[in-house]
């Protein structure tokens, strides 16, 4: 027995289990009671991350070893509904010529609307 997890949601069922004697000592088979068993539980869909940064960002050469910085936009596309994950998202490293990275940030699935 098992449940359905190809899509999230709260997922439920119920499995009847008929039951004999094989006969073996008493020379006759005989039914014995049937029992159902029920299984429910919640299936989960992972986090949908998309990440967006922000476009033509300048910066002057010549100001003594100014920086600039950007932020970028993290967010979870998946649905509020109770069976999405949460993202969580950190700046691990960078490379090329940035200067550094920093933030984390922990984001919820987008409400659903109706």
């Amino acid at each position: 027995m098992g449940l359905d997890n190809t899509a999230a949601g709260h997922k439920s069922g119920t499995v009847e289990l008929d039951f004999q004697s094989d006969g073996t000592q008493s020379g006759a088979v005989t039914g014995l009671p049937s029992v159902t068993l029920s299984l429910s539980g919640n299936v989960y869909r992972l986090a949908a991350d998309t990440i967006t940064a922000p476009t033509n960002v300048y910066v002057h050469v010549g100001d003594g070893g100014g920086t600039g910085s950007e932020f970028l936009t993290v967010a979870n596309t998946d649905l509020a509904d109770g069976f999405s994950e949460s993202l969580k998202a950190a700046a691990a490293g960078v490379t090329g010529t940035l200067s550094g990275a920093s933030g984390t940030a922990n984001v919820a699935a987008v409400p659903a609307t109706a």
